[in-house]
């Protein structure tokens, strides 16, 4: 599991820089010291050494305050008696020599073994003191060398007199009790010298002789105060495991165990996948298939997830990767120990990825449940079991693959397989549907038992399918929802290029499962539809199977669905309607459609305005979701925007989706808008109108419009289409989220367009940013063609929309975007039920909202300056905007003011500032206003200090009209004060 390491010289840059990955929360348990001895526990190669050596490092980094010290190394017990007691003196050698310089170094030494023999209460324990101060100064002086090498011997002379050869011996080459309580003692007064507590790391407990574990259950209940152990020990056998319960049975004087543990599992895919990235071999959740694929040879185990890695790195694919041999050599071994009724069970019930239940193995394996118990232990103690599932054993990953691939003969694979498929497809038992692992089993062992592919329709011809065509099966099975059952074959060819990394052509793999009679699929010169046709409802589950592990990625029935159950649905207040789907329904649309939900509501034949509702846009790696919820009452559609909503938090919804994402798909599900529908406000729908008037006063662009004059040729076609992609391209670039959604580019557009017998067809491409010219053949079929080659010119961000075929290429319609905005502005408004905007008729406001328009007008003109003149030409000028008005008659009985009187106002551009003047006049004081020349300053400077600018214009209307086109609208309502 570890990645790197730092120098050994610095604790803190070792910390830094030793990568473990999917044990931060067994390091925030284990940097606390919960005992004075504490094991991390569990199956060879799950990451026991690396953890403690991650351990080892942080320790000196969380107790910066040298309160606690540790080994920098955890020490290695050796396969020989004897060995606990020197590799815990060693450890203490190595904390004193990480932490004391050489310089005191031998008065250190000199003054924890003086104090430990006087501690000591016999004289063989004075002896042993003695002896193990002369074997660690030996060490002393191999690791320090000439610098302290007088004193070493020096103080190993004084220690020799009271030592004979025979006790160096027994410390070095067997178990000796005096040895460890001379430990304890040495323990005891290395903390009290260096004034701190001590960790000791020790891996692996397991290779302890017989002799030396009793000594360690012993030590156990003697260890000196401010000492802690910290050990692994396996537990990949019966023996090993026994151990380790011994070790738990250990309590003190008040009951409580003196030994903690802490078990180690598999890594979860999300931790391979983000050591997968740190290596450098994929980037977190862009290529699913390469976790799932390593978590399938590995089984979660660092040691093995280590070994993979190291090949992938030179140039092995996943799907190249074997079990490792030594581990199938392993099973052989213990498969051939069994006896012959558990070889059949473990045979046929390594065919099954996870544990059935109770009663379908006592089926399976036609014996009563008491039988299974005793058959259970046995493979529990033979290790073939060697995790738990469900609180039973069972098979570690590895193991049943080892199994099934390694152990078994073709022959048994046949029959397990043909015995676990009758298990499996029973219909009956599986009534609320299949797992999707239950699904990969299938697939998997129908690829055995050829007569099962042939005894159930459609199955055959799955397994015959390229990847190509599953990945357009792939999206069929995710896009399509009940009562969806035919897709536009654009949307599902963008799909499983976005999802399934379809890189062939598209319309290709349409032609392969078509012509294996899995889909249906029809098109004319423009468009095509597909639909899947699944011959058999095994067909269907043979196919999620085979397309996880063809393609490495779980396809998700009903996509659309499942996101809203699995990720909306807990995140908003009870609904009685939910429109959804795959893709980005224009929110234009949306609203229409909630208008029509609105009907559902109706209590009677009254009109029915649209129901309270809300639209969520999401998206989970390239895939896009709409989500339309309706609710009867404002109240509840308003609770679950307060919910969803927090005002100290705007981040929230985010962070909410993102993390449900998370936990169900391993990625964020990203949300792209959230908005009150119906709005009650109208959006400006003369906005980008005004910004064109502006930046002809400005003297930028001149004429009515920026396109050249008609008839059009191909260059010109192409020419003006680039146009449009900078229009857009810059629109989007500050508009805001939901202004991107009613001008529906909420992603950058390109065209392709394609010319024959000076005939054009043209299609919006949503994720492009560029214009892209083909040829096509002359003749009746060039279109036919151009639905062809489409496709296969898309990127896997890339969808198409709208198709624009052109008869006379001299005959194509140029437009604007710029020009177009305003319609599809008014057309979202009018589904809102929100065309006209309400403006009080008084100085103040008008004053505000008229400068919020104004301010908003010069921000768009800076920006799309740069479509007509250039980064380098821009300079959109300041002005000031003066407004006269005319209050209502004195005598009008209405408060509403709808076209009575006029309204006069003059922008002067050049100007030092930028704002809005209002002036609100009687109806005789602006009739005094005919004496004037109405389209001159003086009719402004008897009312207002105009500011110096260099060009001015004046315009006059009436006051409802002029005002509504100041803020940018059709219509305003005027409210009288």
């Amino acid at each position: 599991m570890n990645v790197s390491t730092g120098s050994k010289d610095d604790d803190a840059k070792c910390h830094e820089s030793f990568q473990i990955f999917g044990r931060e929360e067994e390091l925030r348990e284990l940097i606390n010291l919960p005992s004075t001895i504490t094991m991390i526990v569990g199956d060879r190669g799950i990451g026991k050494s690396y953890t403690l050596r991650a351990l080892m490092h942080r320790i000196p980094q969380q107790y910066s305050s040298r309160a606690l010290i540790s080994t920098p190394e955890p020490r290695q017990i050796k396969f020989r008696p004897g060995s606990l007691q020197i590799e815990l003196m060693r450890s203490l050698e190595d904390i004193v020599a990480s932490h004391i310089p050489p310089a005191s170094y031998i008065a250190h030494w000199r003054s924890v073994l003086s104090r430990a023999a006087q501690r000591a209460t016999d004289a063989r324990t004075r002896d042993m003191v003695a002896t193990a101060g002369t074997y660690l100064l030996g060490v002393v002086r191999a690791r320090a060398g000439e610098e302290i090498a007088d004193g070493v011997e020096a103080l190993a002379r004084e220690l020799s007199k009271s030592t004979s050869e025979q006790l160096t011996e027994r410390l070095a080459a067997q178990t000796d009790p005096d040895a460890l309580e001379a430990f304890v003692l040495l323990a005891a007064e290395v903390c009290k010298t260096l004034r701190v507590h001590i960790a000791i790391g020790l891996d692996n407990f397991e290779r302890l002789s017989e002799d030396d574990f009793r000594l360690f259950l012993d030590l156990v209940q003697s260890m000196p105060v401010g000492v802690n152990i910290v050990g692994t020990h396996a537990t990949s056998s019966a023996p090993e495991q026994d151990r380790v319960q011994q070790l738990g049975r250990l309590t003190g004087y008040d009951g409580k165990p003196l030994v903690c543990k802490t078990n180690l599992g598999k890594l979860s895919p999300a931790a391979v996948d983000e050591w997968l990235y740190s290596a450098g071999i994929a980037a977190p959740s862009s290529t699913p298939d390469t976790p799932i694929d390593i978590m399938s040879v590995t089984g979660g185990y660092p040691l093995y997830v280590d070994v993979a890695i190291s090949r992938l790195r030179t140039g092995e694919t996943p799907k190249a990767l074997r079990i490792n041999e030594a581990f199938a050599d392993n099973m052989r071994s213990s498969y051939a120990a069994l006896g012959s009724i558990d070889q059949e069970a473990v045979g046929l019930l390594a065919a099954f990825t996870h544990r059935p239940e109770v009663d379908e193995i006592c089926r399976m394996l036609e014996m009563s449940p008491r039988a299974w118990a005793a058959q259970e232990q046995r493979l529990d103690a033979s290790r073939i079991f060697a995790v738990t599932e469900n609180g039973a054993p069972w098979f570690h990953e590895i193991a049943r693959r080892a199994i099934w691939e390694e152990v078994l003969s073709p022959s048994q694979r046949i029959y397990n397989a043909r015995e676990a498929l009758s298990h499996l497809t029973d219909i009956e038992s599986h009534n609320i549907g299949w797992t999707m692992q239950e699904c990969v089993d299938i697939a998997k062992l129908a690829t055995e038992d050829q007569c099962f592919s042939r005894e159930n329709a459609g199955v055959k011809e799955i397994l015959e399918t390229s990847n190509a065509g599953l990945s357009v099966l792939a999206s069929l099975l995710e896009l399509t929802e009940k009562g969806n059952d035919v897709l536009p074959l654009d949307l599902v060819l963008m799909h499983a290029r976005n999802r399934f990394h379809l890189q062939s052509s598209g319309y290709d793999a349409v032609m392969e499962v078509k012509g294996l009679g899995l889909v249906v699929f029809k098109e004319n010169s423009s468009a095509g539809v597909v639909g899947a046709f699944w011959r058999s409802a095994i067909a269907r589950v043979v196919a999620i199977g085979h397309i996880s592990t063809s393609l490495g990625r779980f396809p998700i029935p009903e996509m659309a669905t499942d996101v809203l159950e699995s990720v909306v649905r807990p995140l908003v207040e009870p609904f009685d309607v939910c429109m959804m789907g795959v893709g980005l329904k224009s929110i234009t649309e949306a609203s229409n459609e909630l208008r029509g939900i609105g009907r559902r509501f109706a209590k009677d034949d009254s009109p029915t305005l649209s129901p309270f509702g809300i639209i969520l846009y999401a998206r989970l790696g390239n895939v896009d979701f709409y989500f339309l919820i309706a609710y009867d009452s404002d109240d509840i559609r308003d609770a679950t925007l307060k919910r969803l909503c927090d005002d100290a938090n705007r981040e929230a919804p985010k962070d909410l989706m993102a993390n449900r994402g998370r936990e169900r798909y391993g990625q964020p599900l990203e949300l792209l808008l959230l908005e009150s529908l119906p709005r009650e406000n109208p959006l400006p729908s003369l906005r980008f109108e005004n910004v064109l008037e502006y930046l002809r006063d400005c003297g930028m662009i001149s004429g009515t419009s920026s396109l050249k004059e008609g008839p059009y040729g191909a260059a010109d076609i192409v020419e003006h289409l680039g146009s449009r992609v900078r229009e857009i391209a810059a629109i989007r670039e500050y508009v805001g989220d939901l202004d991107r959604y009613v001008l529906g580019i909420e992603r950058t557009r390109g065209y392709i367009v394609g010319f024959s017998d000076n005939r054009a067809v043209i299609i919006e491409v949503h994720g492009s940013s560029e214009v892209v010219e083909i040829t096509l053949p002359d003749g009746k079929g060039r279109f036919a063609e151009f639905n062809r080659m489409k496709h296969d010119l898309l990127s896997p961000s890339q969808f198409i929309g709208t198709i624009i075929e052109i008869g006379d290429v001299a005959r194509y319609q140029a437009r604007s975007f710029i020009e177009e905005c305003g319609r599809r502005i008014d057309d979202f408004n009018r589904a809102q039920n929100a065309d006209l905007l309400e403006v009080p008729l008084n100085e103040q406001s008008l004053t505000r909202l008229l400068g919020l328009a104004h301010d908003g007008v010069l921000q768009d003109a800076q920006v799309l300056g740069r479509i007509f003149v250039g980064e380098s030409g821009i300079k959109v000028e300041k002005a000031s905007l003066y407004v006269l008005i005319s209050e209502p008659n004195a005598t009008s009985e209405s408060s509403v003011l709808l076209e009575t009187g006029l309204v006069y106002s003059m922008t002067v551009y050049g100007t030092r500032e930028h704002g809005v003047h209002v002036k609100l006049l009687s109806p005789s004081e602006f009739d005094t206003l005919k004496s004037f020349d109405t389209f001159s300053k003086d009719v402004f400077e008897a009312h207002f200090s105009i500011a110096e600018g260099a060009t001015w214009a004046i315009r006059h209307s009436q006051v409802s009209s002029g005002i509504a086109r100041m803020l940018g609208f059709d219509t305003v309502l005027l409210i009288s004060s």
